[in-house]
């Protein structure tokens, strides 16, 4: 079955099906860490006390409406932001590609990860 579907992928790809569909995918991976920053911040606003808590109010149905509307947003955030830069991503490349970072850091996008990662259990 997993192959099937990873033939089906290719196929569209090498006949250039659903070009649109595949670029704004693309945009969403080169854009990943703006899309998990944005996705961690609406979903706090939406879901957590200090936004409107709507934790346990919602059914499984209104949640699904949120989550496509929040990948129909990031899909096109993600086109728009790539036509010009990323304030998140632009410092991101930078110091993960070999280039020396501002403060001479190897590792920096490790740090921000973790940063990341320990915002992320703060809020959730």
């Amino acid at each position: 079955m997993a192959l099937g579907r990873i033939g089906a992928i290719m196929l569209i790809c090498k006949l250039q099906l659903l070009r649109f569909t595949r670029l704004a995918l693309a945009a969403v991976g080169r854009t990943a860490l703006s899309n998990y920053l944005s996705h961690f911040l609406i979903c706090n606003t939406i879901f957590m006390r200090f936004g409107w808590g709507l934790v346990a109010e919602l059914e499984r149905s209104e949640i699904y409406v949120i989550v496509v509307g929040i990948w129909i947003f990031q899909l096109i955030l993600s086109s728009l932001v790539l036509r010009r830069f990323s304030p998140v991503e632009w410092p991101w490349r930078r110091f993960t590609c070999g280039k020396k970072s501002l403060l001479e850091c190897e590792c920096w996008g490790e740090i921000i990860t973790l940063i990341a990662w320990w915002l992320s259990r703060i809020f959730i």
